[in-house]
């Protein structure tokens, strides 16, 4: 099951908390405090694996430094894998389970879980089964659109091997790559890896582009954020062309759930398709 569940937080006590530059490592690390609480098995193997099967960004990245974190905060949890998704949907039956949530140095009561996009924007559940089946049938029916738009919302940048600086710019093989990366790793519906294709007849249209440096405290990471229209080429054959034009749908789709680049795990890389 694909996940992505919003917890609604309210500070515990009057004490202010204020907020560093960036979020990321304390909402990384009050989600993974949060499952070593409930599940000290489950939380060692999500500490201990090499490919995170989650993301967990806050809501608060744009605000200043030094807010005051007393009004309305939420964490966001996205998750790849069963165990994970499990926890998240009977945490939203009974977010008293929770008890007290650590965030930085204070205190923070589980108001609600949502689930739902009717109930928060940022919720939502699917499966690989149904984004694979969805875009399986409207293939069929020749519904396939031609041009794909993603917003990223928190900075987005992509590693490079051999290189020490990280690219901040959403070059379709890095981006479409990324995603299928993540969908093979997780998934038990393979898609075939199609790089070269990708490279060749996946381009960008138009964007709105503009870069944001986070700071970690120990180091600054650039990323770029805003929106990015991808087009397929309609010389990439038939048979050929049909294929992509399905695996770029579905990965923009699932874009949602994995998010898009380096540290997703704290923050960066949130990214939803363009209705």
């Amino acid at each position: 099951m694909l996940i992505s569940a919003v917890l609604s937080l309210s500070a515990s006590g009057e004490k202010d908390i204020i907020t560093p530059p960036t979020m990321g490592k304390a909402a990384h690390a009050g989600f993974l405090g949060l499952v070593q609480k409930l599940d000290s098995r489950l939380a060692g193997r999500l500490h201990g694996g090499r490919d995170k099967p989650f993301t967990v960004s806050f809501s608060q990245e744009d605000r200043k430094i030094g807010t005051r974190l007393n009004h309305g905060p939420w964490l966001r949890i996205t998750s790849l894998d069963g165990e994970l998704s499990q926890l998240l949907l009977e945490l939203g039956e009974n977010p008293d389970r929770i008890g007290p949530f650590r965030l930085l140095d204070a205190e923070f009561q589980v108001d609600k879980v949502y689930h739902h996009p009717e109930e928060h924007p940022w919720a939502g559940q699917s499966s690989f089964e149904e984004l694979y089946n969805n875009w399986a049938a409207r293939a069929k029916e020749g519904r396939l659109p031609r041009k794909v738009g993603l917003r990223f919302y928190s900075p987005t940048a992509f590693g490079r091997s051999r290189s020490a600086f990280d690219l901040p710019l959403p070059l379709p093989r890095l981006v479409f790559q990324s995603l299928l990366d993540k969908w093979n790793r997780f998934s038990s519906i393979p898609l075939e890896p199609d790089e070269e294709e990708i490279e060749r007849h996946v381009g960008i249209e138009r964007h709105r582009l503009e870069t944001r440096m986070l700071d970690f405290g120990e180091y600054k990471q650039v990323g770029f954020i805003g929106e990015c229209w991808f087009i397929i080429d309609r010389q990439a054959g038939a048979k050929a062309g049909m294929k992509l034009l399905r695996l770029i749908n579905l990965l923009a789709d699932f874009a949602f759930y994995t998010g898009v680049g380096r540290k997703t795990t704290m923050g960066m890389g949130q990214v939803r398709r363009i209705s």
